[in-house]
């Protein structure tokens, strides 16, 4: 099993920064951003699309992109992210054998993030 506990299972998810999440999609072929259902209420839609979009923009183009780019994309990220946040969000990520996951989802919840990524 490369991670997870059987099929299925998911890298370890943690809380991550622009700059976790910038360089696990250089070093990523493939890319899968989830959020839960509640994100699409009116306070939260707009930071989440906005996230979304944004986190489109990082897999498209993180890995072609020079050190100093790097750092500039990652300090937009972490802008997203604390707005999320701010807003009773969390942003958990993991990654390997070059798949990296991110999950968008409220603070204090006991999703089942893999479900969450079958589903998608």
């Amino acid at each position: 099993m490369p991670w997870g506990e059987g099929p299925g299972g998911l890298p370890p998810m943690r809380r991550v920064t622009g700059r976790d999440l910038v360089r696990m999609a250089a070093e990523a072929r493939v890319h899968q951003v989830v959020g839960a259902d509640e994100l699409e209420a009116e306070a939260t839609e707009e930071a989440w699309h906005a996230f979304a979009d944004l986190m489109r923009d990082v897999a498209d183009n993180a890995s072609e992109l020079d050190e100093n780019d790097r750092l500039v994309l990652a300090r937009a990220v972490d802008d997203a992210v604390a707005e999320l946040r701010a807003l009773g969000v969390r942003v958990l990520a993991g990654a390997g054998n070059g798949v990296m996951l991110v999950a968008v989802v409220p603070a204090g919840s006991r999703r089942d993030l893999a479900a969450m990524f079958a589903g998608a």
